[in-house]
């Protein structure tokens, strides 16, 4: 049994200097799609293997559970948001922090200001 690969679904990240970010290449006749980040096992990777666009997405994706729980609870006292952050919001920004954790200060401030 043979394994056939999606061309539609196959792309191209080039890694490092732009010395080949200007050719093309082809599956089955068909041009493979250029890109600069990826998502890969819920990790995003860039072409610069900065995790600055992971914290972004993650951050974003927390504030978005932030606000889902604020529009839900009517009634929200201390130790139930602290249950539902820990619970819901954490967990996004805690995934796969082996591979992304960064120094850089602008990504701590943004996860920061998701626990404010």
């Amino acid at each position: 049994m043979a394994v056939t690969f999606n061309a539609d679904k196959c792309k191209v990240m080039h890694i490092g200097g732009d010395k080949n970010s200007n050719r093309h290449y082809m599956m089955k006749s068909v041009g493979l799609q250029n890109t600069t980040e990826e998502k890969d096992l819920g990790v995003w990777i860039s072409n610069d293997l900065k995790a600055s666009f992971h914290v972004a997405k993650s951050v974003s994706k927390a504030n978005q559970t932030l606000r889902l729980i604020r529009r839900t609870f009517t009634h929200l006292d201390c130790q139930l948001m602290k249950q539902l952050s820990v619970a819901l919001v954490r967990p996004h920004l805690e995934y796969g922090n082996v591979v992304w954790n960064s120094d850089l200060k602008k990504d701590m401030q943004l996860l920061e200001g998701v626990q404010h």
